[in-house]
């Protein structure tokens, strides 16, 4: 699990957990949630997550459009209306992507390939 990735990170380093919390720009006691798996670290903590691992914890290759668009948004930490908002596209539509309930149109696909690169 995450939590465990972040724990030992921390402690290969030698840091305190307010010390690994302020660099990810959380708390201290948010931080130790997240070491005790007792929550997943929200969106906007991932990239700098990330960052502080120096690798990415989702070893595998996403396959398809829903997962590609999942694991983008997972590693730059944003929400689905961050996600619209990039698209230029109606929050209602990453979802739909996601879950493959709808295909997108040219216009959308060549907005998710700027994103997320060639999905053709």
């Amino acid at each position: 699990m995450l939590g465990d990735h972040i724990g030992k990170r921390g402690l290969d380093l030698g840091m305190h957990q307010k010390d690994v919390a302020a660099l990810v720009s959380g708390t201290t006691s948010t931080f130790t949630n997240w070491e005790k798996n007792r929550c997943s670290p929200a969106l906007r903590f991932r990239p700098k997550i990330i960052l502080f691992l120096g690798y990415e914890p989702i070893s595998r290759t996403p396959s398809g459009l829903g997962e590609r668009i999942r694991t983008y948004k997972y590693k730059q930490g944003v929400s689905i209306k961050k996600l619209a908002e990039i698209l230029g596209v109606d929050p209602t539509r990453p979802p739909n992507l996601e879950r493959g309930e709808t295909m997108p149109g040219i216009r959308l696909i060549k907005a998710l390939s700027a994103v997320l690169g060639d999905i053709t």
